[in-house]
């Protein structure tokens, strides 16, 4: 909770003990972001997955106080992660900070030197390349951030290098919830990236839903929108639609609940409203997709907001996506099995346990599992749970985390 809010809390306490018409205010809380680690096997050398490509969102104008409280702090950066030959994208450090006094430009930074990474840092913006084209493996260096009253900020940022020999050009970034940018080659596709989440609870970060809506790296020249279903946490218009206007050539797929939100965006929406055992085909931009009716939970009436799973091929890799379900078992009247799927992004409560296995295992049978839905579910998400059934599956710790498919799916 920040000061304004706890300051704002504390006023309207004391008009209450003045004024008994004063109207209550419910203190808000922050959600407790879980903790998670990526474990996945990889050929040599042995790096684990993490985030590449991160976006240099636009700086806000943030509001500065001239007697700051408390240490500067930085929250985690996320890992950066290059195949060999391919450049580290800039950082924007600053965005990173919690609460700083003064501007980017009125801080001191610095980064310490690498071994093998060539790091600078300047009004917060960092960069970094591989001095030895040649090497590979993993690097951590260490940022600093001082404000002119001498409050500082220390924190560890890890680069890694990967061999291009041992994976496939297949990546998942995690945005946030249920929400990931999946790259195939040149294709792209964001999948309940774009969301308003459900305050006071979990929502965007800044720097992530900034980069998200202006189109940034990696979320330029995206090819496709899917969202599963009309709620908040996984769909918002408002993103979408600033999206959608900054780059042309996207075409949205989703439920007629969705798309008619949408619809001055005319031929680039694509509604797919399909019914029990009864699937629907689609293809736009070179990507095949395709929707299958898993309910959300409520009777299928007209009230019901429906809920598409989603198949997608992009240049022959496959991808299964489940939205939300609380009908995870109707999974097995699909076949998925005979789709040969590469990827299944699956909600984690269908995983901490072993009644489903038969339904993951055999009926979906995909070379890698990710949980989804990291927030807004009764049963809080549990990394430990999922890797306790499943220790190969690939589990995000914060958004911007890239995984990297190695190659051949092995």
């Amino acid at each position: 909770m920040t000061l304004k809010l706890y300051r704002a809390v504390y006023i309207c306490l004391f008009i209450l003990f003045l004024l008994p018409a004063c109207t209550q205010v419910t203190p808000v809380s922050t959600p407790e972001v879980p903790t998670a680690t990526i474990k996945v096997s990889l050929p040599t050398p042995t790096v684990t997955p993490s985030p590449t490509h991160t976006p240099v969102p636009a700086s806000p104008t943030p509001e500065f106080t001239a007697t700051p409280s408390g240490p500067l702090e930085f929250i985690p950066f996320p890992a950066q992660v290059a195949l060999q030959g391919e450049p580290f994208n800039s950082l924007d450090a600053y965005q990173f900070l919690v609460e700083p006094a003064y501007p980017a430009t009125e801080m001191t930074w610095n980064i310490g030197k690498g071994e093998f990474i060539e790091a600078g840092i300047s009004d917060g913006m960092l960069s970094a390349v591989a001095a030895d084209p040649g090497r590979l493996g993993s690097e951590i260096l260490q940022i600093e951030a001082c404000e002119p009253s001498g409050r500082c900020a220390i924190q560890e940022i890890s680069y890694a290098v990967l061999d291009p020999t041992a994976f496939e050009d297949v990546r998942a970034v995690f945005v946030g919830n249920s929400g990931f940018l999946i790259s195939v080659g040149d294709k792209k596709v964001l999948i309940d990236a774009f969301q308003d989440g459900l305050p006071p609870g979990y929502v965007l970060p800044g720097f992530v839903a900034s980069a998200l809506v202006e189109a940034m790296p990696p979320f330029d020249e995206v090819d496709m929108i899917l969202v599963t279903h009309n709620h908040p946490d996984h769909f918002s218009p408002g993103m979408v639609r600033r999206y959608m206007q900054l780059n042309p050539e996207v075409v949205l797929v989703s439920t007629t609940q969705v798309v008619e939100q949408l619809a001055e965006f005319g031929e680039r929406l694509i509604a797919v409203d399909p019914q029990a055992g009864l699937p629907v085909n689609v293809e736009a931009n070179g990507i095949q997709v395709e929707a299958l009716y898993l309910s959300h939970g409520a009777p299928s009436t007209s009230s019901e907001t429906f809920n598409n799973a989603y198949v997608v091929t992009m240049d022959g890799v496959k991808l299964f996506h489940t939205g939300d379900t609380n009908a995870f078992r109707d999974v097995s009247r699909f076949n998925l099995a005979e789709k040969q799927i590469d990827l299944a992004f699956i909600v984690h409560l269908f995983m901490f346990s072993n009644s489903n296995k038969n339904v993951i295992d055999n009926d979906i049978d995909a070379d890698y599992l990710i949980p989804i839905h990291y927030e807004y579910t009764v049963i809080e998400f549990s990394a430990d749970q999922v890797l306790a059934n499943y220790p190969e599956a690939v589990v995000f710790s914060s958004e911007l985390d890239t995984w990297v498919m190695p190659k051949g799916g092995e």
